[in-house]
């Protein structure tokens, strides 16, 4: 089976939209704002220099994708959508183009544009294909899967997302066995962040999963999960607490 991590979903998909299935992080903008604010001990903003004590219009946000980030980080949905449009307009690597789109879809997600937000995940057709492979590696966001799952829910096919979530759920297992696999003694740390990054992913596709059986009222599967977490994290507080 597999683990979990709840987060405001905003929150997650602000952090993770960037994030290839295998790799591609945001790459920071071309001249940094000036200082932000100083922020609190533990928190990193140098990816767009964005503060969470300052607003900034969608005049002035960074080029490119780290602009998107910043609107998403502050719930900008609307001028994000737009953003995002101006962006896709223009000559993008694979890797962007599917950031640009992941931010698109989420700021439809947001504001319950649900079949708007489908017709543009149906314009990329299968997230599997060898098209969006370079070197090997997908260059699909985890958050673009994530939605794609649970999408079919926002449109009445509780089913279809719950399939989704299982295949996804799947993937995350095999990403961290083969993580695991290929860690050596020269690349310890790469293979455990890489590791440690899926097993946040399958902790959110688990805790979704969760979500859903409980609208479900399949309650017996839901509590197999929380033993199974339990089981994982005997200290861990915010289980405890469910």
């Amino acid at each position: 089976m597999a683990t979990p991590q709840y987060t405001q979903p905003s929150s997650i998909a602000a952090s993770i939209a960037a994030q290839p299935s295998n790799a591609h992080p945001l790459q920071p903008p071309e001249a940094a704002p000036p200082p932000p604010a100083p922020a609190a001990q533990g928190t990193d903003f140098s990816l767009v220099g964005w503060s969470p004590m300052t607003r900034v219009s969608p005049e002035n946000v960074p080029a490119g994708t780290p602009g998107l980030r910043v609107l998403s980080m502050q719930g900008s949905w609307r001028p994000l959508i737009q953003s995002a449009k101006d962006l896709l307009s223009q000559p993008l690597s694979i890797a962007d183009r599917l950031v640009a789109t992941t931010y698109h879809i989420l700021a439809l997600t947001k504001l319950r544009m649900y079949g708007a937000a489908w017709d543009e995940l149906r314009t990329l057709g299968d997230l599997d294909d060898a098209k969006y492979l370079v070197d090997g590696q997908s260059m699909v966001p985890f958050a673009l899967r994530y939605l794609a799952a649970e999408l079919p829910h926002r449109l009445g096919q509780s089913q279809a997302t719950l399939d989704a979530l299982y295949t996804l759920l799947q993937r995350c297992r095999d990403e961290i066995a083969a993580c695991e696999a290929s860690q050596t003694p020269e690349t310890p740390t790469t293979s455990s962040q890489s590791a440690s990054s899926w097993v946040r992913r399958r902790e959110l596709v688990l805790y979704t999963l969760m979500t859903h059986h409980m609208q479900n009222n399949d309650f017996g599967v839901t509590l197999q999960w929380l033993e199974w977490l339990l089981q994982q994290h005997p200290a861990d507080v915010m289980i405890l607490s469910q």
